[in-house]
């Protein structure tokens, strides 16, 4: 899956002017148009071309995104989404604190449990 960073520098290949454009989806109308309905389901349901095809729409999702959050965002209908998300990433940042003290803490019982476990077998 892509990272913003990933996003980002696709973004920057998609207005780079100095490459030229390749339809990548002429090769899939090449290898399936003369296929019948019948071969085309089957080809599409196997588990291969699923997942392929979700990590495609995972990555296209994340170009979208770094694309146009900023308009999304900027539209009322969706700012109770984009602000619920903000929010749960701040809280959870602020959590985080707390989960550290606890992995402490567990670090700290199981080192004194190694300890008892390594007095009882002497």
């Amino acid at each position: 899956m892509f990272d913003a960073k990933s996003s980002l520098e696709t973004i920057k290949e998609t207005f780079d002017k100095s490459q030229p454009k390749q339809n990548y989806f002429d090769r899939l109308k090449d290898a399936t148009g003369s296929m019948d309905v019948s071969q085309v389901t089957w080809v599409m349901q196997q588990k291969e071309v699923q997942d392929a095809y979700n990590a495609m729409m995972d990555a296209f999702r994340g170009y979208l995104f770094e694309r146009m959050k900023e308009d999304f965002a900027a539209i009322k209908t969706y700012q109770p989404v984009v602000d619920d998300y903000i929010n749960a990433v701040i809280n959870s940042a602020q959590r985080f604190g707390e989960h550290t003290k606890e992995l402490e803490s567990e670090n700290e019982r199981l080192k004194q449990q190694i300890a008892e476990l390594m007095n009882n077998a002497k």
